[in-house]
């Protein structure tokens, strides 16, 4: 969902087909070197479909984070963001078609068009169609409902109807066999399009306010099943994963860019910005453990979760490297900044209570005067 907030489509107007191509072909070609590499080393079918589709995958979070901290403007950072954003939609479609064949192969079911490709696809449709639903619902809400609500309601209000979309996209993607990472993150997207920049803000900040605590219970609970016996069963099939998605990602960014004519400094270095992986990654592992059986599925879980250990640890630095690189870090002092900010809120607030004051303290009188 937060992912989906970030794809506004005027940004992508002037670069919008140079985006298209780097995301298409750094996505396909780490999809395609994890595939081939497993199946070198004599890995089952669909264990290479699986995590070649689960390794397109990158972590938005950990790259905001550190555009934001360093203030980061330029090229790489342009490029780089709604690259991110695209990423996860091209990766989820590969996911999801990967995903039903494995299935397929595992259940032992004979693969035809219609399990390898058509059912997929109808997933994507209805995915898409039923988050498109749900978007359009928030974006008539902000519009026209919250708008006539103070600046602390409409916080409350925006909190309470992202959690509500979120659970509703996933609950309902769940019991409809559709995509529970492809409908939320059309909702967002098809919301932070039809709305003002105020709303947009609101709604963002919102969804930042719950996302940290389900992350810490994923967490958890996935630490909990951490199984030390398969991590290290799994250690050749661990380190191929992690070797073969950062070769993928950083020569795919490189040809993409290449091809597409982009500035020399995106083709440098856009691809250390492309190695965090985290929160798609982490639902697709979900979606992996509910629909194959418990052994298989806690052992794509483990290997998964082993590489997004490194990728958290290593992946934050390779982007604000890349972009030192690219000299598009600013040496601002964001937190002398967000002080500052914090300040300003603060007599925002004292004000408004100040105003409330007054206007009881006028009621009070008028109603003297009239006794």
């Amino acid at each position: 969902f937060s992912i989906g907030l970030e794809l506004w489509l005027p940004k992508f107007k002037k670069s919008g087909k140079q985006i298209v191509l780097i995301t298409v072909f750094q996505a396909l070609l780490t999809t395609g070197v994890v595939f081939l590499l497993l199946l070198v080393f004599k890995q089952p079918l669909w264990l290479c479909l699986v995590l070649s589709a689960i390794a397109c995958a990158t972590a938005p979070a950990p790259i905001m984070m550190i555009v934001k901290r360093y203030q980061a403007k330029g090229q790489v950072t342009d490029t780089l963001v709604p690259v991110v954003g695209l990423d996860d939609g091209v990766g989820i479609i590969v996911f999801g078609v990967f995903l039903s064949i494995s299935s397929s192969l595992l259940s032992g079911k004979d693969l035809d068009i219609h399990t390898a490709l058509l059912e997929p696809l109808l997933e994507i449709v209805l995915s898409i169609f039923f988050g498109a639903l749900l978007g359009i619902i928030l974006e008539h809400l902000a519009r026209h409902v919250f708008i006539k609500f103070g600046k602390h309601e409409k916080n409350d209000a925006y909190l309470t109807v992202s959690i509500c979309a979120v659970l509703l996209s996933v609950t309902g993607s769940h019991y409809a066999g559709l995509s529970p990472i492809l409908t939320p993150m059309v909702a967002g997207m098809v919301f932070t399009n039809f709305v003002n920049k105020e709303s947009f803000k609101l709604q963002a900040k919102a969804v930042d306010k719950f996302t940290a605590p389900l992350m810490i219970c994923f967490f958890t609970l996935a630490g909990a099943d951490l199984d030390f016996s398969i991590l290290l069963s799994a250690g050749i099939v661990g380190i191929i994963y992690v070797v073969a998605r950062v070769i993928g990602k950083v020569s795919g960014a490189y040809i993409g860019a290449k091809i597409s004519k982009a500035p020399k400094n995106v083709q440098k270095y856009l691809g250390l910005g492309l190695l965090p992986q985290g929160g798609v990654a982490i639902g697709m592992v979900i979606a992996c453990t509910t629909v194959f059986p418990e052994q298989e599925g806690l052992f794509v879980q483990t290997v998964v979760l082993a590489g997004i250990v490194i990728y958290e640890l290593v992946g934050p630095s390779l982007v604000k490297l890349g972009l030192k690189l690219a000299g598009e870090l600013h040496s601002e002092d964001t937190t002398k900044k967000a002080h500052t900010n914090e300040h300003q809120e603060k007599i925002e607030l004292s004000i408004e209570h100040s105003i409330f004051e007054v206007k009881d303290h006028q009621e009070e009188v008028i109603e003297e005067e009239k006794k």
